[in-house]
């Protein structure tokens, strides 16, 4: 019947409704109330009270099988022999569109028979059901026990494959272009009520059952993205921007725009965001004629002492500013998108005065390191000298030198050289020779007293390094780093020449460090090989040696750390035809 056939029915008349069946006990019940009597009443109770006995009550069924008037113990035992081919093997759970398979004994679903049975002759004394259980059928369902140990990562691996947040409708802007991102809901299983229906379905024998699945809507609908992309987003690319700082224009063309453009949701709806920091790095270049940025001040090393370089205040576009104005800007036509900026004071991050109250007044610690002459390792090493110069590290800071001295790339000046391969032989690659740096740069760190945060020695020790005191560093897998924790700042300066590397730390010297090389031990005789073509090998054994720190004040020692190094043995490897860089 349609719903407009249902509602064409009259109000005051009524469908004829079947008669209840014959044999329903509820209406069989009912007869006897009212023909018999209260009296009919007891009387049926005690019979069926006498007729329950001592077993259980007449027609009990679970899931169709037959235990009525079966003593408690006949009853569980024949459960055990027919209820499992009742049972579902498997039991498949439905959520969000898929299908997941479970095992019940895996996941911890199994019956408890003599709770099954206590359940079925629960009928106890209870006059309705008593005489219910006379007049019709028992029917029990069988009580599932879960071991939530089991059950409970099953459900929570259900979980994690179907929830998902809800996706914010949004528009992104791609190669100058507003894109709509549709919204779309998101799930959420509810495990509880899952781990419910799926034990209810067991105990009635299904082998299918629906998880229980949440929708979360989005907060920022369809008709929301549509409004945003007709109001903010076309408009918004719609032509270039006039950036006027003080009467110097500056045009940002639509590229530009989309590449710092984004929406953000507020408060269920959409609003246009410049990213202010990127796009001032954007017009940097075209700003920088008329901008004057600001300096830090710094350090300079005169006559032994380091002296400060005072900073030095600038004019410049504030990022923040540009943002507002451009934004203000976007959603206007033609003529009128003009952002109107002015160019402000620009303080250092570092002051003179700042810079003053790092005690940086005398050298802490320096170190140098000779090496023989080759080409590309004199180019490298003064390279990486120039990029850590002037490096300062303020108080409570890490330093980094990979960080310092950066990618050794050919764009930023490195070339190809000798470096200790992954195998611990001798290789080519790009910045061989920073080593040297790197092992100035920790005996350096070591004689300042700052803590080691993180050094890696060469895999075979190199006769020109100290023992135990030395350092690689290779990028992107290791480091040198240390933590200043000194208390005042350390200026880090470093030179070089075509045979040697000075790297010496500035700031306030707090203790007198020296140094305590052990014996070596575990010493390994190196072996020999010959190759056809190759970059030629001095042998060197292999070893474990331990180096200590010791800390004095007033020539008192007030602490030591021990350092241990393993070096394994170098092959001595001889060349036909020798490659060098």
């Amino acid at each position: 019947m349609t719903q407009a056939e249902v509602s064409a029915v009259p109000l005051t008349e009524h469908a004829p409704q079947p008669a209840p069946p014959a044999h329903d006990p509820r209406r069989r019940l009912m007869l006897l109330l009212l023909g018999g009597g209260f009296g009919a009443l007891v009387l049926t109770y005690v019979i069926a009270l006498l007729g329950a006995g001592g077993g259980l009550p007449g027609d009990t069924r679970v899931l169709g099988i037959d235990i009525g008037g079966l003593s408690s113990s006949e009853a569980e035992q024949r459960l055990r022999e027919q209820l499992p081919a009742r049972l579902a093997d498997s039991v498949t759970v439905t959520a969000d569109g898929e299908e997941f398979l479970l095992d019940p004994a895996r996941v911890g679903l199994t019956i408890d028979y003599p709770a099954t049975v206590d359940a079925a002759g629960s009928v106890g004394i209870n006059p309705l059901r008593l005489i219910g259980s006379m007049i019709g059928e028992h029917r029990v369902d069988p009580v599932v026990t879960i071991d939530d140990a089991a059950l409970a990562p099953a459900i929570e691996e259900i979980a994690q494959e179907v929830d998902a947040k809800p996706r914010e409708g949004t528009i992104k802007f791609d190669s100058g272009e507003p894109v709509a991102v549709q919204p779309r809901d998101g799930t959420s299983v509810d495990q509880a009520a899952t781990t419910s229906q799926l034990s209810q379905a067991y105990a009635a024998g299904a082998g299918e059952v629906a998880a229980v699945v949440a929708v979360a809507k989005p907060t920022i609908d369809k008709a929301e993205v549509d409004r945003a992309m007709a109001e903010l987003a076309q408009p918004a690319l719609s032509g270039p921007v006039t950036v006027s700082v003080d009467g110097h224009e500056v045009l940002v063309t639509t590229t530009t725009l989309a590449d710092h453009l984004s929406m953000r949701p507020r408060d269920g709806r959409l609003e246009l965001v410049v990213a202010p920091n990127g796009l001032s790095r954007a017009l940097d270049r075209k700003l920088a004629s008329f901008e004057v940025k600001p300096k830090d001040a710094t350090f300079r090393i005169s006559s032994g002492k380091p002296r400060v370089v005072p900073s030095v205040s600038g004019k410049e576009v504030a990022a923040p500013e540009l943002a507002e104005a451009v934004t203000a800007a976007l959603t206007k036509t033609g003529a009128e998108r003009v952002a109107e900026v002015t160019l402000r004071t620009a303080e250092p991050a570092l002051t003179t005065k700042e810079a003053s109250a790092l005690g940086v007044t005398e050298r802490v610690s320096t170190w140098t390191t000779n090496f023989p002459y080759a080409a590309y390792r004199a180019h490298n090493i003064g390279q990486a000298a120039r990029y850590l110069n002037a490096t300062l590290v303020m108080p409570g800071d890490e330093f980094s030198l990979n960080k310092a001295i950066g990618e050794r790339t050919e764009e930023r000046g490195f070339v190809a050289g000798i470096i200790i391969g992954g195998s611990g032989n001798f290789d080519k690659d790009l910045g061989g020779g920073v080593s040297a740096v790197a092992t100035t740069t920790y005996n350096a760190a070591f004689y300042s007293g700052v803590k080691d945060i993180e050094h890696h020695p060469h895999s075979f020790w190199i006769p020109r390094y100290p023992k135990g005191t030395e350092a690689t560093v290779f990028w992107g897998s290791k480091d040198l780093r240390f933590l200043n924790d000194s208390g005042h700042g350390i200026f880090v300066t470093a030179s070089a020449t075509n045979t040697s590397v000075t790297v010496s730390f500035w700031g306030t010297d707090i203790y007198d460090i020296s140094r305590i090389e052990g014996s070596e031990y575990n010493v390994k005789p190196f072996e020999t090989e010959e190759k056809k073509e190759c970059v030629p090998q001095d042998g060197m054994r292999g070893f474990d040696i331990d180096v200590w720190r010791v800390f004095k004040q007033n020539g008192v020692e007030v602490k030591r750390e021990k350092f241990h190094t393993h070096y394994v043995p170098a092959t001595e490897i001889t060349c036909e035809i020798e490659i060098h860089p």
